[in-house]
């Protein structure tokens, strides 16, 4: 998500911003770490780092942390317009398919609707044919469709591919191995049992 809207992102940082907002509170987490926001660079910003890109807007440094809430309170109370939701940048899906072992080989255009928003309905067929979703035989319905629904909210959110599903019924969870743009890994888990508290583990 980050990395199709860090333009939007960065540019309602700046020009939207409201004293006010400092008494909101932030539902969602923009997955950004401080490497994230010195050292990687952004093709939508025209591949210059977020803090070069702020620097450029404002001509002083902004603090990572600073950046980071005002974003989350941002795009948690919806004052950021032109969010686009449901598209994965082409490096994602490449390193999602590296991820998987599989003799049903793909291609990233597979999972490219005509609209160019990510199929995330063919990629969660993708994983249950190619065997990356552990424990399916065992799972009732309310968990695969709650792991389908899961699935999508990732990609939207997070900008983050999962490639490998763990269905656990003995817990009722769910875990969802993800890779990024960048090639770095990371564990969405979800209780079924506790629905509002589903995070990055890793």
């Amino acid at each position: 998500m980050l990395t199709i809207n860090a333009k939007e992102i960065c540019d309602a940082v700046v020009n939207d911003w409201k004293p006010e907002y400092d008494f909101e509170v932030e539902h969602f987490k923009l997955p950004l770490s401080k490497n994230d926001f010195f050292n990687t660079t952004y093709s939508a910003l025209g591949n210059i780092t977020i803090n070069e890109y702020l620097k450029s807007l404002t001509g002083c440094c902004y603090r990572h942390a600073t950046f980071k809430r005002r974003a989350e309170i941002l795009i948690s109370h919806g004052k950021i317009r032109n969010l686009c939701f449901q598209k994965l940048a082409n490096t994602t899906i490449l390193n999602g398919l590296s991820q998987i072992d599989s003799d049903i080989p793909k291609s990233v255009a597979q999972f490219i609707k005509e609209d160019t928003t990510f199929d995330s309905i063919a990629w969660a067929d993708y994983l249950l044919s190619s065997g990356q979703v552990l424990g399916a035989m065992e799972a009732d319905e309310i968990m695969l469709f709650s792991s389908l629904c899961y699935l999508r909210n990732i990609i939207s959110l997070y900008g983050v591919l999962p490639f490998l599903i763990e269905l656990s019924n003995e817990d009722d969870s769910i875990y969802f191995h993800c890779v990024d743009f960048k090639n770095d890994l990371s564990i969405y888990f979800v209780s079924l049992t506790n629905p509002l508290v589903p995070h990055f583990i890793e």
